[in-house]
């Protein structure tokens, strides 16, 4: 295991300042109070460990105890425990009378009742207790700075809380801090000893006894956090961090238990130093690893103490995919709303559910939710998700993303597929408007599993539109090769229906994909094959195909012919105001101008391109905008500034699962983390790269990890292993048709002799990449090499 997750802090540095605030005035002498309140689970008693071994100095005098679930111990148990714990030794005559087991109370009349004379006598005899046991513990603390911690004070009795009490009125001239932990989840509810641990703070706190510091569940960012503390280096995919957050709901316990299982069970894997994930983790998985004998067993005794209208409620939550709340519940279990409150605000306090929100609710943990789902019947289950869905149907005040995707759910589950089939394109169409790509491809897959696309029972142009933007969303999250199969069997169909239209947007469709795939003839024989049919074609779709060929043009080296069908689509795109063409349109301008090396140009175009996108509200447009702006400022080597944009670039692309972009803005940031110097860096996100192109089979990415990888190298000063980097790339681009990348290897490949004082052998290679980029018309590149190669013969006539 690679780590200790107790060890690791994160979320909760406010609250740790806060706190040590607290401790630089007790200090100074002034005693406090304070209360530390969270749900279960949310690393109390974590937080004041850490507390203690980070921030107390060692001289602090410190007792800690625990006070266990369902202690029937002696009253002012807990509080001799700490007195122990300040000795730390056989006690003194002063201290004895309060280690005893049992408080000294007078033994009282067997009467049938107490009398007033009695009551008094009791009465006495508990002060007279309080006051010794105070007082010993005063001593023992011999006016040293002291901390003393009782952990889950919420199982103490009631006794224990009015000595608390009793304690912290008298702490104000004492150099003491007085922290307990305690469970926050209590209220009309709860049982006798919270009620009375309410009644106690809420008295103290009128009487500004008692601070508080509130610890919540941790978020997605204090989870990303942790994870980088725990391993170091990572690429774990943009679902990972969402599921763990689903599943645990952010409790700092349960992430533990989470990454324990997922190592034990190998769905976290190293390779190269670097951790990742396997995709084949899904929410059921994690939900059933981190299931255990113990939480079984409570969920089963839950289980057994709910009411009929409680278990109700919780069967019909048990089968919503996320959280819960009253709107739904309460006409689906036919009870009016007030009372669905009642329930899951006592539900709440009794600790089976926990709030997301203030409206809100999940379950305690997924072992629970499994249990309660578990007790109902199979066919009941298709019911009660109708039941759900038609509910939904009903409820106008609904978000459209999140009516949709409710509707798919319960509506697969009920087995009306037909209306599924429907609720999915409609949340697939959501989720596409709203650029949430991941989402998006999640419902078209479902959308396909349901009919298979079978155009005998569904609308075929409906239906093969699902199947065109399924396969779109493939190539956009680096699954190319499974995208091209659907493109073809999309114009297979087309083809056998008579559908040009359909047929034209599968050939720019397949276009594309082959492009990606680096196979450029067969993408240029697509395109052309869509422009032939521009009778049948839209405006729209002829500005795609020459767009498309832009991108062919461009990568054989043709910028002028690139350019050409650039601007053709260019002109389409503005007459027909599609905004998010034109975006893309001069973002590649852009791209076209920094590698003839126009930087200026290149800037122009890209800074037309990011208000569009901003408008839209695409960041996957920025993400590319970012990584090529990235690129500009690598080439005029302002290495910062290309390093903060491909940082710009990497931020959206991870969040969005963008794994084709990503992988090339790794290699991007390697190659400026290398020229910054800073070597380590650059190599673990050049091998961040090389697993994400050999995952998506992008030949021409890794050509360039191996050039990328050669310049590490001879930045590192380890030539050898520079030469043989650099020849890799020159063959693997060569078999790749890629001239471009030839020729910059080349170069590169020049810099290693130079750097071993051979001239003779930089003079070949520098001509070899001459030739080259004066095919490819990049005067920049020539007017440079030129002067290299000046240099060169001078240094040599030296």
């Amino acid at each position: 295991m690679p780590f200790e997750l107790n060890e690791i802090f994160v979320g909760r540095e406010k609250e740790l300042q806060t706190l040590d605030k607290i401790y630089q005035k007790t200090r100074s002498g002034s005693g406090t109070f304070v209360a530390i309140t969270g749900e279960n689970g949310a690393g109390k008693k974590a937080f004041v460990r850490h507390f203690i071994e980070q921030v107390i100095p060692a001289k602090t005098q410190i007792a800690v105890v625990s006070i266990e679930e369902n202690s029937s111990q002696s009253p002012f148990t807990p509080f001799h425990k700490i007195l122990h714990e300040l000795t730390k030794s056989d006690v003194t005559a002063t201290t004895q009378m309060a280690l005893r087991t049992e408080p000294e109370l007078p033994s009282l009349p067997q009467k049938s009742s107490l009398q007033s004379a009695d009551l008094d006598q009791l009465q006495t005899g508990f002060r007279l207790t309080q006051q010794k046991l105070l007082a010993a513990i005063l001593h023992a603390t011999r006016r040293q700075s002291t901390v003393i911690v009782l952990n889950e004070m919420h199982n103490a009795q009631p006794t224990d809380w009015q000595f608390l009490h009793y304690f912290c009125e008298n702490l104000r001239d004492h150099a003491i801090m007085l922290v307990i932990t305690t469970d926050q989840n209590s209220g009309e509810n709860a049982n006798a000893r919270q009620s009375t641990a309410n009644d106690v703070l809420k008295r103290m706190n009128r009487e500004r006894l008692v601070e508080y510091i509130e610890l919540k569940r941790l978020g997605k960012g204090d989870i990303k956090r942790l994870l980088f503390k725990a391993f170091g280096k990572t690429d774990f995919s943009s679902r990972f961090v969402p599921l763990l957050f689903e599943v645990t709901l952010g409790v700092p316990n349960m992430l533990k238990k989470a990454i324990q299982a997922l190592l034990e069970e190998n769905l976290l894997y190293q390779q190269n130093g670097i951790w990742y994930d396997l995709e084949q983790l899904t929410r059921p998985v994690l939900q059933k690893l981190i299931s255990s004998e113990f939480e079984v067993k409570r969920a089963e005794k839950i289980i057994a103490e709910l009411g009929a209208d409680e278990m109700c409620l919780l069967h019909t939550a048990s089968h919503f995919e996320h959280a819960f709340d009253h709107t739904i519940l309460a006409p689906v279990c036919d009870l009016s709303r007030v009372k669905v409150l009642r329930i899951l605000q006592s539900l709440y306090e009794n600790k089976v559910l926990v709030k997301i929100d203030e409206e809100h609710f999940d379950f305690a943990g997924p072992v629970l939710r499994m249990a309660i789902a578990a007790t109902v019947p199979g066919e009941e289950k298709q019911v009660l998700h109708a039941k759900i869905a038609a509910t939904v149907e009903q409820i106008e005040q609904l978000s459209a993303g999140l009516k949709t995707s409710m509707l798919a759910y319960h509506f697969l589950r009920a087995g009306e597929n037909e209306k599924a089939f429907q609720a999915l394109l409609e949340s697939a169409n959501h989720a596409l408007r709203t650029y949430s790509f991941a989402e998006a491809h999640i419902a078209f897959s479902e959308a396909e599993k349901i009919i298979g696309f079978n155009f005998k029972t569904h609308d075929p142009k409906e239906s093969l539109d699902a199947l065109l933007k399924l396969g779109w969303l493939e190539r956009l999250l680096g699954k190319r090769e499974s995208s091209l199969q659907r493109f073809l069997a999309a114009r297979q169909l087309c083809q056998q229906l008579g559908d040009k239209e359909h047929e034209v947007q599968s050939n720019i469709n397949l276009g594309f994909t082959y492009y990606y795939l680096n196979r450029l003839e067969d993408a240029e024989t697509c395109f052309q094959a869509s422009l032939k049919m521009n009778k049948v074609a839209r405006q729209y779709d002829i500005a795609m195909a020459n767009f498309g060929l832009g991108h062919v043009k461009f990568e054989r080296g043709d910028f002028m012919q690139a350019e050409e069908h650039l601007q053709v689509a260019l002109e389409i795109a503005e007459k027909t105001d599609t905004q998010r063409l034109q975006a893309n349109i001069y973002n590649f301008l852009g791209a076209i101008e920094n590698v003839k090396g126009f930087n200026m140009r290149s800037i122009f175009q890209y800074s037309q391109s990011i208000p569009l996108f901003k408008e839209m509200g695409d960041d996957s447009g920025l993400a590319r905008v970012y990584h090529n702006i990235g690129m500009t400022h690598a080439d005029l080597c302002d290495w910062q500034q290309a390093d903060e944009f491909y940082s710009k670039s990497l931020r959206i692309s991870d969040e969005m699962g963008l794994i084709a972009l990503k992988s090339i803005t790794f290699l991007n940031r390697a190659l400026s983390l290398a020229h910054l110097g800073k070597i380590d860096d650059a190599r673990e996100y050049n091998l961040k790269a090389y697993h994400l192109l050999q995952r998506i089979n992008d030949n021409l990415g890794l050509a360039e990890f191996y050039k990328i990888q050669g310049v590490i190298e001879l930045l590192d000063g380890d030539c050898p292993a520079a030469i043989h980097q650099l020849e890799r790339a020159i063959q693997a681009f060569e078999t790749q048709g890629n001239n471009l990348g030839i020729a910059e290897s080349e170069h590169e490949r020049a810099k290693v002799d130079k750097a071993l004082h051979n001239p003779s052998g930089a003079q070949i290679w520098l001509e070899k990449a001459l030739h080259r980029f004066q095919t490819l018309g990049i005067e920049t590149k020539i007017r440079q090499i030129k002067h290299e190669m000046k240099l060169l013969t001078q240094a040599s006539n030296m």
